[in-house]
């Protein structure tokens, strides 16, 4: 979850889906937005995937 301290209600919780991409949504559960994962780079190997998404911010003073 992204917290945003200046105005709340932007606040967003992302969701990893694994080999469904990666998707965004505010505090009411409506999808924002979504990230595709790549497709296989090859016939016989496995397409991308999102897993352990970590949030980097900086600090506003």
């Amino acid at each position: 979850m992204w917290v945003d301290q200046q105005h709340p209600e932007r606040s967003v919780v992302l969701g990893t889906l694994k080999n469904g991409g990666l998707t965004v949504f505010d505090l009411t559960g409506k999808e924002v937005q979504r990230f595709a994962t790549r497709p296989a780079p090859a016939p016989d190997q496995e397409p991308g995937r999102f897993n352990n998404v970590d949030l980097v911010g900086t600090s506003q003073s």
